[in-house]
């Protein structure tokens, strides 16, 4: 019995010598992978060129006056939807004049225009925009302070790594911070979705139910059938049959 216990003894040291050694290599990999700020500042200056090139764009296809004889990549919408289309926006002053009178379209006149698709889009653009917001705020004025302040060094907290947990020890009370962060911004993504969920559904049904200013009224009454035996699979058969069972109620 005492052999058994000794070499059970040396087994479980054995086994916490392995643990041991395989935590101490996972912390020393992790410790020693250092990001650069270029892998970080690249992708930045990249996406602002091609925000700039866009908007300039943007811009200067705004400013049409006439509708193009030809195919091209950007049309104002009043030249190809007039109808649904709102008064051109005044200009303002400066190249951002036109914004606010565009933020402030009411949401149902913003519907009509538009239709439920690119409507809801749209609320899906600004619920990123406001997701990503509350992101950054916590992250700039929050975490970042927090871990740049940190108490660990070493060669893994070189470079960007300086502003990312590598900065925190373990156990740190600093850790707290990450934690109440994500908390909160989970629970306000997750509040946010919900709300859209909850538009949407209740914008699908009226438009289920009203349809849309381009949809033809007859659409709402339409019905889809199927399995039709082969000696009515004729316009003319099937309206015959059909105007029997609705007399003068059939449209072609």
């Amino acid at each position: 019995n005492e052999q058994n216990r000794t070499q059970k003894q040396e087994h479980t040291n054995q086994k916490m010598s392995s643990i041991t050694n395989t935590t101490d290599a996972v912390e020393e990999a992790v410790g020693g992978v250092v990001v650069a700020w270029s892998p970080v500042l690249t992708p930045l200056l990249v996406s602002f060129i091609q925000g700039v090139i866009f908007f300039m764009f943007f811009l200067w296809k705004r400013g049409k006056d006439s509708k193009a004889s030809n195919y091209e990549l950007f049309e104002p919408r009043q030249f190809t939807r007039a109808h649904r289309s709102p008064p051109p926006f005044d200009g303002g002053t400066g190249m951002f004049g036109w914004a606010k009178a565009a933020w402030q379209v009411p949401p149902e006149e913003l519907l009509q225009k538009v239709g439920l698709d690119s409507y809801m889009y749209l609320r899906f653009l600004r619920l990123g925009a406001r997701v990503t917001f509350l992101g950054s705020l916590l992250s700039i004025f929050i975490l970042l302070p927090v871990y740049a302040t940190g108490e660990a060094r070493g060669s893994g907290t070189e470079q960007f790594n300086q502003y990312t947990l590598a900065r925190v020890e373990n156990g740190s009370n600093r850790l707290w911070a990450g934690l109440v962060c994500w908390f909160n911004f989970v629970a306000f993504a997750l509040y946010e979705m919900y709300e859209e969920y909850s538009m949407y559904a209740k914008l699908r049904y009226q438009f289920l139910a009203k349809g849309d200013i381009d949809t033809p009224p007859d659409f709402k009454y339409s019905c889809r059938v199927e399995n039709i035996p082969p000696e009515y699979r004729t316009s003319s058969k099937l309206k015959i049959y059909f105007n029997r069972i609705f007399p003068n109620q059939v449209k072609q």
